[in-house]
């Protein structure tokens, strides 16, 4: 599984911005304290444990928002790589997938499906 992109709305320090890993099987975050690093890390720890473990490790996400008054949105595209399993008869078929977080503050974690 490789990630294709994440982007962050309304999250921490994140505005609106999407990081793009196309092809990428290392990234290395650099940058100064307050810049987003470890945002960038849970929340790809969060959008890659699945809608449950989401709501396990973050039930309530206080302090997620940038702006309060605001839905925060996290996103992910993710494809299958060519050494993951999975085929169709005897080709190989990849697959590729997105989906999202709203993060709506001091309330419960809600799942929504980006196809």
């Amino acid at each position: 599984m490789l990630i294709e992109e994440l982007t962050l709305e309304n999250i921490r320090c994140f505005e609106k911005s999407t990081l793009k890993f196309k092809n990428k099987s290392w990234v290395t975050l650099l940058g100064q304290n307050g810049c987003g690093k470890s945002t960038v890390l849970q929340s790809l720890g969060l959008l890659l444990a699945g809608p449950e473990g989401a709501q396990i490790l973050a039930p309530r996400p206080v302090g997620w928002l940038r702006d309060e008054g605001q839905r925060g949105k996290l996103s992910i595209k993710i494809h299958q790589a060519d050494s993951d399993p999975g085929s169709f008869g005897s080709q190989k078929v990849t697959q590729a997938f997105g989906y999202s977080f709203f993060i709506t503050g001091s309330d419960q974690l809600t799942v929504g499906n980006k196809l």
